[in-house]
């Protein structure tokens, strides 16, 4: 069985990321990793993009070294992809 995540794009469509063949490999993969995994799915639908963020539930998936299990992600759970921005009032 391949343990997959659905990631809604910053276009709003749904794609798949192929994680993982078994539950022990699932409880090993860091963000950073889906976060490469990601970007080599999306790099030729949005070139050039930055400052993506992770949101899992209502948790920002900002730290790269922690596993996606400590999050609560399991198979086929759903990650949303937004884009960070500065802001807020000017000086």
């Amino acid at each position: 069985m391949i343990y997959q995540v659905i990631v809604t794009g910053l276009d709003g469509q749904k794609f798949t990321i192929d994680l993982c063949e078994s539950e022990k490999d699932l409880q090993r993969i860091t963000v950073q990793e889906l976060k490469v995994k990601i970007s080599a799915k999306i790099s030729e639908r949005l070139p050039g993009v930055t400052g993506k963020l992770l949101i899992f539930g209502n948790k920002r998936l900002d730290e790269n070294d922690k596993r996606l299990h400590e999050y609560g992600i399991i198979h086929k759970s759903a990650i949303h992809m937004v884009i960070s921005l500065d802001g807020g009032p000017a000086s």
